[in-house]
């Protein structure tokens, strides 16, 4: 994918050469650095906006961004290509995908922003769960002792290193079952991920919450003339670094990265991803980092890459439509 308007990546061949993996590997660094502000940054807004708001701030941020990138002709001729049978599971996902964003920014107001990034981490259990159950995929050992491994860190976080009993809090289970929608949604459209481009699938799911926020709006009196008035003049600049850093310059980065690196490093190398969302939440919203916070996280890395190891003979074209697809919590 060639941005011309974006100077930086230049002109390069994407498909190999020292100079391809350079920008590349710089593209996965920001990356990485900018999807660690994510959760801290939406769970400051989100205590000033509504998490419909949110939603929509962050979904006009992708619509933008797939525009300029991928173009809108080429979007309009994307649309005019889809088939019938591929409609419903397009806005099936586009359904799921804003029923988990709302939850997600809902939980994130009760829970702490490492919680939150952690718990989300169980997305990668729910999609084998759910590829076995619609698609009858079979379980290796791989994927089984991942599958503990990431279940392990998990209840490392729950029980707080095991020296509490068991306690999750309703924030966390907002989080999880966001996570589930978003899973439920992935399954939806994955039959298509090979035909598809991700980029009409992402505008098509900003363009229904866009809808649906309008939509709502009509029935209730706080509408986003009243939050933009209320807006706290302080979190202004939070917002903008939200805008830019955590959406547009994120989706930019990592698009880059895909195109000129192997899917099978961009997605080992950016779950550190987890080790920056903990320490930009810990210095920069304050929030406790217990050792059982640390040692979960790395159960949870290592959980995840064994888990998606098993998906590396896929063909690089499908793994690298369906990361972007399954990277909905930074996209």
């Amino acid at each position: 994918m060639h941005l011309p308007c974006i100077p930086y990546f230049g002109h390069g061949n994407k498909n190999g050469g020292l100079r391809s993996t350079i920008v590349g590997g710089i593209a996965l660094t920001i990356a990485i650095i900018t999807s660690s502000t994510y959760v801290p940054l939406g769970k400051e807004l989100s205590g000033a906006v509504t998490p419909l708001t949110l939603v929509l701030i962050s979904e006009v941020f992708i619509l933008f961004f797939t525009m300029m990138s991928f173009g809108i002709v080429s979007l309009g001729k994307e649309i005019a290509d889809v088939r019938k049978k591929e409609v419903l599971p397009i806005v099936a996902f586009g359904l799921f995908g804003l029923i988990s964003n709302i939850l997600f920014f809902t939980g994130m107001q009760m829970t702490t922003a490492v919680n939150a990034e952690l718990f989300t981490r169980s997305r990668v259990l729910f999609g084998v769960v759910l590829s076995a159950l619609f698609f009858k995929e079979t379980f290796n050992r791989l994927q089984i002792s991942g599958c503990g491994v990431l279940l392990g860190g998990i209840a490392l976080i729950t029980f707080q290193g095991f020296t509490h009993a068991f306690e999750l809090n309703a924030g966390d289970g907002i989080v999880i079952l966001s996570v589930l929608s978003l899973s439920i949604g992935t399954i939806c459209i994955k039959k298509s991920l090979h035909r598809i481009h991700p980029e009409l699938i992402l505008s098509c799911r900003a363009a229904m919450t866009i809808v649906a926020f309008f939509l709502f709006s009509q029935f209730t009196d706080h509408t986003i003339i009243h939050e933009i008035r209320d807006f706290p003049l302080e979190l202004l600049w939070t917002l903008l670094a939200f805008g830019f850093f955590s959406r547009f310059l994120y989706v930019l980065s990592f698009y880059e990265a895909v195109e000129r690196i192997s899917v099978s490093k961009v997605y080992v190398i950016s779950t550190l991803n987890i080790i920056g969302t903990i320490l930009v939440a810990h210095y920069y919203l304050h929030e406790a980092l217990a050792w059982y916070h640390l040692a979960g996280a790395l159960l949870i890395i290592i959980g995840t890459i064994m888990m998606q190891l098993t998906h590396l003979h896929c063909k690089e074209k499908h793994r690298k439509c369906s990361w972007k697809i399954h990277y909905r919590h930074h996209l």
